[in-house]
Order: structure tokens, then C-alpha cells, then sequence
């Protein structure tokens, strides 16, 4: 796999035989790139991303044949730390135990 994000803001994703992927990001009405924050299920590392368009998305493998132009991408950059992995953990648990007991008072 060979990355390149240039200052140009113009992203190129190579797989090897198998894919590339060039695009660039957007410009939001304040400047910037427009960002996805806390979407529904994320877990840390899926918690912002910066949206972008592609230029050319190819793939080719496992009987795959796609090629896409002119469709949105996401772009993710993250830190993340056990404590931050902790808290999703313990806040997943929770959720999970209320649809349990939700599910049981249904019946």
C-alpha cells in the first residue's frame, strides 16, 4: 500500500495490483474541510471524519470489478488511548444492558 497526502489536499491511495483511490477533500462554507463528528456507533477511532469527493475509485480483486468517479469519501484522523477505549467500552455495556432489559419487559 502506498499513501500520499500532499498539502495540495489531494489525496492518492495506491493497493498495489488491486486498487487506487485519488480524491480531495472539501471546502466547508467557514473554510476548512465540512466534518463528521460522533456519527451514530462510533466507536474512537471512528469518531471524525473530514468529507471528501473522489476522483477515481478502482478496485479490482475477489471477482470485483468497481470504478467510481465523483462520489463521497470520508477521511479519518484520530488519536486514540485506553482511557478513551475504556469510556466506549463501559458506555457500550451500558446500552447494551437497556436494550436487554427493554427486551424483557416487552415479553
Amino acid at each position: 500500500m502506498k499513501r500520499r497526502l500532499p498539502n495540495s489536499g489531494k489525496h492518492e491511495i495506491t493497493l498495489g495490483q488491486y486498487g487506487n483511490f485519488r480524491g480531495h477533500l472539501l471546502e466547508g462554507g467557514l473554510g476548512n474541510s465540512p466534518k463528521i463528528v460522533n456519527p451514530p456507533g462510533a466507536d474512537p477511532v471512528h469518531h471524525e471524519y473530514q468529507q471528501g469527493r473522489t476522483v477515481k475509485l478502482a478496485y479490482n480483486d475477489a471477482d470485483q470489478n468497481w470504478a467510481f468517479e465523483n462520489s463521497n469519501y470520508m477521511q479519518g484522523t484520530f488519536t486514540v488511548d485506553n482511557v478513551q477505549y475504556e469510556r466506549y467500552s463501559a458506555g457500550l455495556g451500558q446500552k447494551m444492558a437497556k436494550m436487554k432489559k427493554e427486551g424483557a419487559e416487552k415479553k
